[in-house]
């Protein structure tokens, strides 16, 4: 089978690691553009996937997204599991708005789950996926490169800025917010998403039964995994980008104004109350920066308050 050329990262895009070895090529003949959401649980803002649309484009496939969840993460609950479930509902309505394919593999047991990722691998060109620096991502990604033979290219979209710009350890927010000051003028943009120009297939066949998210019983489905029952999930807290957003909008308009005052006393719930959806990726840091900024801006505030909001919401990224 013939071969396409080594595939490389963008030389300007700090985001972007390949991870398979030198040499490995884009899979000549292949179906579709793999990209495997583990992080970014969202549809829409994600530098990662809008690299495996970019380069679908370029090679004139389809960019099929998978996403799943697995019973043997750790701490694997009712809680989790329905909230992550929730949030892939909103994740499938907006790639099919946007003309892309979803699927989601929903593993009742860890033996369900082995090979999946493998399976699809293998018919992809490429495979791109978001880069974590910690949790199971980094053993999950060295697993993923142990069995593909295709190129694997991963996006880090964790904050608005790249880890990779800063290569050494911070001792605390004290020296790591004037650095992630200084860059944000550079990183704190709005991302150019591109249109998928070849349309997904009608029929794919999948090594696994995707969950039809819009008319799926998510209580049942989440019964039915192997996991922690005794948790349950948090009904006020309804997971998904809808969710984030309208818990964003409330933020701004009604607690943003007192937050450098308020967000040290726990009686004042004065946070923002978005770490979970941070947390899972279905809101980014820089959706979050750039409406502060904006709210900042159309209220009048002085440009030094909504740096210094915006450095408060950076730090809440990185979980300070």
């Amino acid at each position: 089978m013939a071969r396409a050329a080594p595939v490389s990262p963008p030389a300007e895009d700090l985001r972007v690691r390949v991870l398979s070895p030198p040499g490995v090529a884009v899979r000549a003949g292949a179906g579709f553009v793999l990209y495997w959401m583990q992080m970014a649980r969202r549809g829409h803002d994600s530098a990662a996937l809008d690299l495996a649309v970019r380069r679908a484009n370029e090679l004139g496939l389809p960019c099929v997204v998978y996403e799943a969840l697995r019973p043997d993460y750790p701490y694997a609950s009712d809680r989790f599991h329905t909230f992550v479930l929730e949030g892939a509902r909103d994740v499938a309505a907006t790639l099919a708005a946007r003309g892309l394919r979803h699927v989601f593999f929903l593993p009742r047991t860890t033996d369900e789950a082995r090979g999946v990722l493998a399976k699809l691998a293998a018919r992809a060109a490429l495979v791109v996926t978001d880069d974590f620096p910690s949790f199971i991502v980094p053993d999950q990604l060295a697993a993923l490169v142990r069995r593909a033979d295709c190129p694997v290219l991963a996006v880090d979209d964790c904050a608005i800025t790249p880890l990779s710009l800063f290569p050494k350890d911070e001792i605390g927010a004290r020296t790591l917010r004037p650095k992630l000051t200084k860059a944000l003028d550079a990183w704190l943009q709005p991302l150019d998403s591109p249109a998928p120009r070849i349309a997904p297939p009608d029929r794919l066949d999948l090594p696994f039964d995707p969950v039809p998210l819009e008319r799926a019983d998510i209580p049942a489905r989440v019964a039915s995994c192997a996991i922690d029952h005794t948790v349950g999930p948090v009904l006020e807290t309804r997971g998904g980008s809808v969710a984030a957003r309208a818990r964003l909008e409330r933020f701004l308009s009604r607690r943003l104004g007192a937050y450098a005052v308020d967000r040290n006393d726990p009686s004042r719930d004065g946070t923002s109350g978005l770490s979970p959806y941070l947390h899972f990726g279905m809101i980014s840091a820089r959706a979050v920066a750039l409406a502060a900024k904006d709210h900042a801006r159309e209220g009048g505030d002085d440009g030094r308050a909504a740096r210094l909001r915006l450095g408060d919401h950076e730090a809440e990224a990185f979980g300070e």
